[in-house]
C-alpha cells in the first residue's frame, strides 16, 4: 500500500506498465492493467487534495463520467479506504513522534510562572487530544477487523 500512496503523492515521468494485476471484485475475479490502477490511486489522491471530481478526472486523465462511475465501484472503495487508513496511520504516526514534545511543553510551562502559556498550553493539549483520539480510532479499528476475520472464518 505504501508503494501505492508514493505513487499519487509523487508521479514520474517514467511510462507506465501495462502487466495485469489481479482485482478481485465479489465472489469474480477480475484483472485490470497498472496503468488503470495507476490511474485510480492518482484520482484518489486528488481527491485527498481536496480537488473536485472534475479536477481529480482530469489530474488522472480521465473523463468526469468515468471517474464518477469508478468512483461507485467496489474496488474503488476498497482502494479509497485503504488509502484513508494509510493517511491516517502517517498521522497517528507523526503525533506519536510528537507526543513527547507536547508533554514536555506542558511541563515546561507548568513550570514556568513567568510566562504566557495560553497558546502554548493550547496548542499541546490539542496535540495530546488527537493523539489519543487518534490512537482510540485505530485500536477500534483492529478489534473490528479481527472480528470481522472471525466472523468470516465461522462462515
Amino acid at each position: 500500500m505504501a508503494e501505492d500512496a508514493e505513487q499519487f503523492t509523487a508521479p514520474t515521468d517514467e511510462p507506465v506498465k501495462t502487466e495485469q494485476a489481479p482485482v478481485t471484485e465479489g465472489a469474480k475475479s477480475r484483472k485490470i492493467s497498472v496503468s488503470t490502477r495507476a490511474r485510480r490511486i492518482q484520482l484518489i489522491g486528488s481527491l485527498f487534495s481536496g480537488m473536485s471530481l472534475g479536477e481529480a478526472a482530469e489530474a488522472a486523465g480521465m473523463s468526469p463520467r468515468t471517474a464518477s462511475r469508478l468512483r461507485k465501484t467496489r474496488e474503488f472503495e476498497e482502494l479509497y479506504c485503504q488509502v484513508e487508513q494509510e493517511c491516517l496511520r502517517s498521522a497517528v504516526a507523526l503525533l506519536h513522534k510528537q507526543a513527547a514534545d507536547f508533554a514536555r511543553v506542558l511541563a515546561e510551562i507548568a513550570n514556568d510562572k513567568s510566562a504566557r502559556p495560553g497558546e502554548r498550553v493550547r496548542a499541546s493539549d490539542c496535540g495530546l487530544t488527537q493523539f489519543f483520539r487518534a490512537s482510540e480510532i485505530l485500536q477500534l479499528e483492529e478489534r473490528l477487523q479481527r472480528l470481522e476475520e472471525t466472523l468470516r472464518e465461522r462462515e
